[in-house]
């Protein structure tokens, strides 16, 4: 869980932070994507994603995707072959379960 405190990520047009909470369920509780960010939580370690760059998250009806964008002075350069995001993965909300991990999108 500490690893996603200060995270920012946008959900529905509107920027949210990662509190620290004493226990799972008030981490969970404060927004209803936070269950599945907590299920990435390795790959922000993994990869040492700065926690003041938001993610964003689009709830797909059976699915959640999660994308980390380009950084935001690069992210609309008209750059050849180059994928949608740095990383990209969709979450099964039935099973709660990470479908894949990704590099682009």
């Amino acid at each position: 869980m500490d690893i996603l405190s200060g995270q920012l990520f946008v959900f529905a047009g509107v920027t949210n932070t990662v509190k620290r909470k004493r226990s799972i369920a008030a981490f969970d509780g404060q927004h209803e994507m936070i269950p599945y960010l907590r299920l990435l939580a390795p790959y922000f370690e993994r990869y040492s994603w700065p926690k003041d760059r938001p993610v964003r998250i689009r709830d797909q009806g059976d699915r959640i995707d999660v994308v980390w964008p380009f950084p935001p002075e690069i992210e609309n350069d008209p750059f050849l072959l180059r994928p949608d995001c740095i990383y990209y993965s969709p979450i099964d909300k039935r099973e709660m379960k990470v479908i894949f991990f990704a590099l682009g999108g």
